[in-house]
């Protein structure tokens, strides 16, 4: 990924948005053919970083309590930190191994209690800084491998992924477990496992299936996962992982992707891969875009889906906590460049430009 040298400010906070459909707010649209309401949104703002510093890749995106906004940079392994109003704040943390020194990131979160949470391959620990900067400690060790793709659940936990190896009489056994984290590195639920029977001609297979399966937590205590991109099937469980809803929709159709596209993935991929020895090739990216691109829970609990069958232009599902579908918003802006995912949370939302090589760029989206 080259230099990124725009970054959105996030101005607009979800938490002042009332937690119903959105009649009579500025902005609405007329209900949909399917009877939904339709809200519209808008790009706010962009902002050049110079402040900042040169930020290099944006791994994650976190809001605190006060409406401040976190993006983890994995390249410098620091978190820049802005204020509601798109201000730099500061930096936190930097690459070292040291105490408070991130060597290899494996992840990151802010907490409930806007503790900052890194996960550290290097020193495998999960560090912890406070909102101010200071570096809090290291409350969890880890044995052969840290969670990736951790998200803030309640004000001290966290889920996470965890892969697992095991060699037995019928070869490799990886699994791909998603769990829950509260103080220690045994986990306190698993929400989700899958397995996979490893050989070096299917090794491809592990990373494509990985690809698909998104998840978010809620700071209720809410577990959301769609297992396969492809298909639009959101489960969301309690924080003891019992099943609450099945969000689902049959009548959405996939895009397909351009060949430049698929290209750029593959090549991508490969580069990345390369250091992985467990790796042997045939990787293949889906020919098409999926169904659901992310999922992020605003200030009210509802469940922002963002949707793949319009790409390139972005729409969100927004359900509501008891499972209900609430309405559909729609980015009634068209940025020149292609919008891939946004990060939605408790303080605004944010999008991604796609990353096909060149300079990404991150827009604040907001109602006017």
């Amino acid at each position: 990924m080259k230099r990124m040298q725009k970054l959105g400010c996030v101005l607009f906070a979800l938490s002042v948005l009332p937690g119903g459909c959105g009649a009579g707010r500025k902005g609405a649209a007329p209900e949909s053919d399917g009877g939904t309401p339709t809200d519209t949104l808008r790009i706010l703002d962009t902002l050049t970083v110079a402040d900042a510093g040169t930020i290099l890749d944006v791994s994650s995106i976190c809001y605190d309590s006060e409406g401040n906004t976190y993006f983890f940079d994995r390249v410098q392994s620091r978190i820049e930190k802005f204020d509601s109003h798109g201000a730099y704040v500061r930096s936190i943390g930097r690459r070292g191994e040291g105490p408070g020194e991130i060597s290899v990131p494996g992840g990151f979160t802010v907490l409930g209690n806007d503790r900052l949470l890194v996960n550290d391959n290097g020193s495998m620990t999960s560090l912890l800084f406070s909102a101010e900067g200071d570096y809090l400690g290291a409350p969890i060790s880890w044995r052969s491998s840290v969670p990736w793709d951790i998200h803030a659940m309640g004000d001290s936990s966290f889920v996470g992924t965890m892969l697992n190896v095991e060699n037995g009489e019928n070869g490799v056994s990886i699994s791909f477990d998603v769990n829950r984290y509260t103080a220690s590195s045994e986990p306190e639920v698993c929400y989700f496992s899958k397995e996979w029977n490893w050989t070096p001609e299917t090794s491809h297979l592990l990373y494509e299936d990985i690809e698909r399966i998104l998840y978010t937590a809620s700071p209720d205590n809410r577990f959301f996962i769609a297992p396969d991109a492809g298909e639009y099937l959101v489960q969301v469980y309690d924080s003891e992982g019992s099943l609450l809803h099945l969000l689902q929709r049959s009548d959405l159709q996939r895009v397909p992707k351009p060949d430049s596209v698929i290209d750029f993935e593959r090549e991508a991929f490969e580069r990345r891969a390369a250091q992985d020895q467990g790796y042997t090739g045939g990787y293949s990216p889906d020919e098409y875009y999926p169904l659901i691109r992310s999922l992020g829970v605003d200030a009210q609990g509802n469940l922002w889906v963002q949707r793949g069958d319009s790409h390139p232009r972005v729409t969100f599902d927004v359900w509501a906590p008891d499972g209900g579908l609430l309405k559909s918003v729609v980015l009634a802006d068209a940025p020149e460049e292609v919008i891939e995912k946004c990060t939605v949370g408790s303080g605004g939302i944010t999008a991604f430009t796609e990353d096909t090589g060149d300079e990404m760029v991150l827009f604040s989206l907001g109602y006017d």
